[in-house]
């Protein structure tokens, strides 16, 4: 088994891991979490959006697949229904879980989805941003 596929195997296990802590914290009763940076301006987006970002980088990276040409344009074509169903993945988890807030005692904001669609989409962004550079820095590198 190559270093790519262990690799491609861990991304995985944290990708489903952030997925798992996400919803669990986004599905607690908001009594039981307490966040450090309550006194930080819109907090609870930046926080959303941090781990909507985490989280569609993690799944991007490990669905993602390196093309033969260290271009952006072969990267993303290469990877375009990737790209998609990683933001729509990121973003139908995000809104679920918006929808299953009420019946956990949180509420329901528009503006938490927004966020996380924000997250999901910068992560998916700087995945690709983190692809190329890695296609150009080690261009006979079997593919990732």
């Amino acid at each position: 088994m190559s270093r790519f596929h262990l690799l491609r195997i861990l991304l995985r296990i944290l990708t489903a891991g952030m997925m798992g802590a996400v919803t669990y914290l986004s599905l607690v009763p908001s009594l039981q979490v307490s966040s450090p940076f309550r006194f930080v301006p819109y907090e609870d987006k930046i926080l959303h959006a941090g781990a909507y970002f985490v989280m569609s980088f993690l799944l991007f990276l490990s669905l993602a697949h390196r093309p033969r040409h260290n271009t952006f344009r072969a990267l993303y074509k290469e990877n375009r229904k990737r790209v998609v169903s990683s933001f729509a993945l990121t973003v139908i988890l995000g809104i679920v879980i918006e929808i299953l807030q009420p019946l956990t005692g949180r509420s329901m904001e528009l503006l938490d989805a927004v966020a996380d669609a924000s997250g999901a989409l910068a992560g998916i962004a700087v995945a690709l941003f983190v692809l190329e550079i890695y296609a150009r820095r080690y261009p006979h590198h079997a593919q990732l």
